[in-house]
């Protein structure tokens, strides 16, 4: 995940804007400036108590714990994580070049799966050749949905999904949907969603709408309410907060400093969402063990956070290396004492 500098070509709002020609209908909120935003949300009176408790998600969709947070990793094994943390995590995120529909398919013939599983890097991933604006209605698209919502039914377990992420994100190289119109992009998850509950998947499926903090790195990030599809169709919400070597602009700020405002924002706005931490990830050069001492005790006082996953590998687009460090390993593995933070057992 890139949400600090752009490895390819970055638009700015008004590129955005002119290359979409929708500059009118965004005037309002989509507009907006991140000073006018944060200042917005600066004035919010917010307040809340732990715990946080969530209204039950309808079937057997994935429940955010009612006090606590679950913890979860991307890549690596959990026999990695028990021997080197003490504890196994909750939730497992693939291998970021395994696609979707052949990890739940490998998923669903495992018999050691013990974590919750999170596909997220579907089939939209790769879609540039058929026409982003044409994949509702086309053929191999729609079939291959089915045949993914038929992996996850087939699976009969609850399982983490979600699509198009960091969808509010202006790098538009970087992804088929980045830089597109929002109205697209909420039509084409709607269309999906609709898919996967005519094939019985959404019993299971639990929807994660992933999205950037503008003040992660506001000169490439839109407002991500122009992008939310509605209440219908989301049932967790997730944060992707990086903090890449790579970056000058996130190089020296906490995890705070880069999530709290949007935090805050959705809390106010979808109140009945679970939240979570998709992405957190620390890159090595830049007390990475402090960053992250930081950043779950910060997770802890949020607790509005239900789960949080470390993305535990090497960006091999910037060349990032956000894989825990032993020091890191050895905080985190304090951390996890807590039994505020939940693993597998």
């Amino acid at each position: 995940m890139i949400s600090g500098k752009c490895s390819r070509k970055t638009i700015t709002r008004r590129d955005f804007l002119k290359k979409t020609g929708q500059a009118a209908a965004l005037a309002g909120v989509g507009a907006l400036g991140l000073e006018s935003i944060l200042a917005g949300c600066a004035t919010i009176t917010f307040k809340e108590q732990a715990p946080v408790v969530y209204p039950p998600l309808r079937g057997h969709k994935v429940q955010p714990p009612e006090n606590g947070c679950y913890i979860g990793f991307h890549g690596l094994s959990t026999d990695y994580y028990e021997s080197k943390l003490g504890k196994r995590h909750k939730i497992f995120s693939p291998c970021f070049m395994q696609t979707s529909p052949d990890f739940v398919e490998e998923y669903v013939e495992s018999e050691t799966a013990e974590a919750i599983p999170f596909v997220w890097r579907d089939i939209t991933y790769d879609c540039d050749l058929y026409g982003f604006k044409n994949l509702v209605g086309n053929k191999w698209f729609k079939e291959s949905l089915e045949e993914y919502a038929k992996a996850i039914f087939k699976y009969g377990k609850p399982i983490l999904v979600s699509t198009m992420y960091e969808m509010n994100s202006t790098c538009i190289e970087l992804r088929p949907w980045k830089g597109r119109w929002p109205g697209d992009v909420k039509k084409l998850w709607r269309y999906m969603w609709q898919i996967f509950e005519d094939n019985g998947a959404n019993e299971y499926a639990t929807w994660v709408w992933t999205i950037n903090p503008k003040e992660n790195f506001p000169s490439a990030t839109l407002d991500p309410e122009l992008f939310y599809p509605g209440d219908q169709y989301v049932d967790w919400i997730g944060m992707f907060v990086t903090n890449p070597e790579s970056s000058n602009y996130t190089y020296n700020k906490s995890f705070h400093e880069l999530s709290h405002y949007t935090y805050k924002r959705m809390r106010k706005k979808h109140p009945d969402k679970p939240m979570q931490i998709t992405e957190i990830s620390k890159a090595h050069g830049n007390s990475q063990d402090e960053y992250l001492l930081d950043a779950y005790n910060t997770i802890k006082s949020w607790p509005g956070i239900k789960a949080v996953i470390y993305w535990n590998i090497v960006n091999m687009k910037t060349g990032d290396n956000n894989t825990l460090t032993k020091e890191s390993e050895e905080i985190l593995k304090q951390i996890f004492k807590d039994p505020y933070f939940i693993g597998a057992y």
